[in-house]
């Protein structure tokens, strides 16, 4: 067990690993943790102090990984993946944490492997002690809502068989630069890396999302303050499929922006190309909250189980502006007297 001090609860200053690349006049660190439970972790409104944190180990990062573990009651995120390629965080829980808990930095880190981790309340942090903007920059409202349990900076990750259990926020947000940013954008080793949001995806398979204001969110521009800019696309052709997921009991199961904002030399259709594939979704207000031509097929949509997991007075299959999806050889379960759309 590593752990704060007695005191740590009082003052949020609490313990901390970070493993360093070679930018720091070091050799570079290597990390291979398993079964450790770190508790009362982070430091409350400081840049770079987390519970776990590859820092700028950028291909060095390969094999290395956390997993079997727990981090609970974080006073500033989980696992923090910065400028760091190839790690693995898998089969872990994380509990009660201050900010978007599993964190991918500046939006350069690929070929990571992220799978089987339970983040279970992520709570978003009192104004003025964010680390970034995007920590709290939007609260409760209709669209957007932070902080994220997985926040995926790019989308050449390996991110399947996750839970996201409920919390302020969101569940999986999917949010990509434009451009190189933070001090990852100096390192020789990114030179000629892709720009997230026209990189090919990675693998989405079997993730569950539970009882937040949105359950997945897509088509917004993580700006170079790490703040949150709405409706940029991924610009990039082939088909962006999430595949096998579950999503239930949020008031938007899931919200896409409208991608329609062009960047120089965009390719590709930022929207249409994004599919969900063989999902269930039920116990939404907004199943598909939607400005965006996605398409869905294959899935399940249930408007109430009966099981009592969200109190709203209306339901909608639907809600669509600035664009309306597909969907394709698909069941629904429980529509017969409820409204299916709304615009």
């Amino acid at each position: 067990t590593i752990q704060g001090a007695s005191d740590s609860t009082e003052d949020g200053f609490g313990a901390h690993i970070m493993v360093h690349g070679a930018d720091t006049n070091m050799a570079t660190g290597y990390a291979y943790i398993e079964g450790i439970e770190i508790h009362h972790g982070g430091q409350e409104s400081i840049l770079g102090r987390y519970p776990f944190h590859w820092h700028l180990v950028a291909g060095a990062g390969a094999g290395q990984y956390f997993k079997d573990s727990a981090i609970h009651d974080s006073f500033n995120r989980g696992v923090t993946i910065h400028g760091t390629d190839g790690t693995t965080v898998s089969n872990n829980f994380m509990y009660n944490t201050i900010g978007h808990t599993l964190f991918l930095e500046d939006g350069v880190e690929e070929n990571n492997t992220i799978t089987y981790n339970v983040v279970c309340l992520s709570v978003a942090p009192e104004p003025g002690t964010e680390v970034t903007p995007s920590d709290n920059q939007m609260l409760a409202e209709h669209q957007n809502s932070c902080p994220a349990a997985f926040w995926i900076t790019h989308p050449n990750n390996n991110v399947s068989h996750n839970v996201a259990a409920g919390g302020e926020g969101t569940g999986f947000w999917y949010i990509f630069p434009t451009k190189r940013i933070g001090p990852s954008k100096d390192l020789a080793y990114y030179d000629n890396a892709t720009i997230a949001n026209r990189s090919a995806p990675g693998t989405y398979v079997g993730n569950t999302s539970h009882s937040y204001f949105n359950g997945f969110d897509i088509f917004d521009e993580l700006g170079s303050d790490h703040s949150i800019k709405q409706n940029i696309g991924w610009y990039e052709n082939s088909d962006h499929v999430f595949d096998s997921h579950l999503f239930y009991a949020c008031q938007n199961l899931i919200y896409s922006g409208s991608g329609k904002q062009e960047t120089e030399n965009n390719s590709g259709n930022p929207t249409s190309n994004l599919i969900f594939r063989d999902c269930v979704f039920a116990d939404g207000q907004w199943h598909l909250d939607f400005a965006a031509s996605a398409t869905l097929e294959e899935s399940c949509f249930v408007a109430d189980t009966g099981l009592g997991m969200i109190d709203v007075r209306e339901r909608f299959l639907m809600r669509i502006y600035d664009g309306a999806p597909t969907i394709n050889d698909s069941y629904f379960v429980g529509w017969d007297n409820l409204s299916l759309i709304h615009i």
